[in-house]
């Protein structure tokens, strides 16, 4: 498929020429937004928004239990629709399990500790609603388990993957934007209902990251490659382009996208393909990651393709700093000016909405 016309559908079916009309239905459309930092999903999900809604509207999401995030896929945390965690922790949470046995032998973590955590966890929850993680590792603590040498965050990850807990309502910060999310019980915000298959997600990835293969949706979800290869023969309402590349219908184009944009740390544009170099030239890549421990830089997207880096500080009495851009020596002369302003612009206007 060429280039640009892969660009061209990718922009679409990652909302960011065609945004849904609310947070809660960009979510959906997404399937799962990687939100490792949590500042990066929600704005992720605010520029895939008609409007680009602020925090306080895409936080309202997870106030009112429409959204979670949770360790769903690859070991790492994914913002979904509250009725779609079950589905992911049902197809990935065994093997997440298992990638992870080796640092927990190395803490003294096995299944008697999880257990014995998670009836702690369970009755702490029950008797309070939602605790922050400082609570719960009091918690852990009171039941007389070592939360060092990253022992707590391991436990919660662990009781997230077994399904008992997950992060939900927002807590509020004095200067009005939220840092940090409350842990709940899954089965106080998460309906019922039966999990969807393999191939019904393959479907719902490649409307929300198409085009894109199997071996896409192996790394995506953290399966092997055998596995996403049946789900891709067995999916529907896709369209096969070659022997490993499917594509969902294209949406209109909004008129009003604008041809660049800031997207955040980690986002699912970047981040969810084996080969990133349709999206960004080889020799640029090592700017943007991921690095050596993970990390994948919020980049500038101009007409589908990365041009730069920026950064911004979150921490309190530094959000009024403005963000700093970097832009690549080859793409100097491709940006109108004003053009890294008004994305950034766009930027801190979620941050003050």
């Amino acid at each position: 498929m060429a280039s640009v016309d892969l660009i061209e559908h990718r922009l679409r079916s990652h909302l960011l020429a065609a945004p849904e009309g609310g947070v809660v239905a960009a979510a959906r459309h997404m399937v799962a937004t990687q939100a490792q930092e949590w500042w990066a999903g929600r704005w992720g999900l605010a520029l895939r928004t008609s409007g680009t809604p602020g925090a306080a509207a895409v936080d309202s999401a997870f106030d009112d239990g429409l959204l979670v995030r949770s360790w769903t896929q690859r070991g790492t945390l994914h913002i979904v629709a509250a009725g779609d965690l079950r589905s992911f922790l049902a197809l990935t949470a065994d093997r997440q399990h298992a990638q992870a046995a080796s640092v927990h032998r190395s803490r003294g973590i096995d299944a008697a500790v999880i257990t014995r955590v998670e009836r702690s966890v369970h009755r702490a929850l029950a008797d309070a609603g939602r605790l922050s993680r400082a609570e719960l590792f009091d918690v852990m603590r009171a039941d007389g388990l070592d939360t060092g040498d990253m022992r707590g965050s391991l436990l919660l990850q662990a009781l997230s993957l077994r399904g008992l807990i997950c992060q939900g309502p927002t807590r509020p910060e004095p200067d009005g934007l939220s840092r940090e999310q409350w842990f709940v019980l899954v089965d106080d915000v998460v309906p019922d209902g039966k999990a969807a298959d393999l191939a019904t997600l393959f479907t719902r990835f490649v409307h929300g990251h198409g085009p894109a293969s199997s071996r896409d949706f192996a790394w995506w979800m953290g399966l092997t490659r055998t596995a996403a290869r049946a789900a891709a023969l067995a999916a529907t309402d896709v369209e096969r382009l070659d022997d490993d590349l499917w594509a969902p219908l294209l949406t209109p184009r909004d008129p009003a996208a604008p041809d660049l944009v800031a997207l955040p740390a980690f986002d699912e544009y970047v981040l969810s393909y084996v080969d990133r170099s349709a999206v960004c030239a080889p020799e640029d890549l090592s700017a943007v990651g991921p690095t050596a421990n993970g990390v994948l830089s919020p980049v500038l997207l101009h007409r589908g393709r990365v041009i730069g880096t920026w950064t911004h500080s979150r921490a309190r009495g530094r959000l009024a700093q403005r963000p700093v851009a970097t832009l690549f020596a080859t793409a100097a002369d491709q940006v109108a000016p004003g053009e890294i302003e008004a994305a950034l612009s766009r930027y801190t206007g979620f941050l003050g909405g």
